[in-house]
């Protein structure tokens, strides 16, 4: 079952994202049932969104390496189950 993972941290540059994204990237990308990773600057911090495959994966990797240049600490990460998917 897909599921959508999403939390926010607060006060992340964009900057502090980059740097910190570049370390885990491949990681993720070969983790099973990664599908995709949105990241979205918005009312001062960033809100992450990524769609898994499957559901224990998406819950296996909570970790956040990159949300260490928040202000503040990132929020915990919300889990939906996703209905459809209608991508090219």
């Amino acid at each position: 079952m897909a599921v959508l993972k999403r939390y926010v941290a607060p006060g992340m540059t964009q900057a502090a994202y980059d740097q910190a994204s570049g370390h885990v990237q491949q990681s993720q990308k070969d983790a099973e049932g990664f599908v995709a990773h949105y990241a979205v600057f918005e009312n001062g911090g960033l809100t992450v969104t990524e769609v898994w495959g499957l559901s224990r994966a998406a819950r296996c990797l909570v970790g956040r390496p990159h949300a260490r240049g928040s202000a503040r600490r990132p929020s915990a990460a919300e889990f939906a189950e996703i209905h459809r998917i209608n991508s090219k």
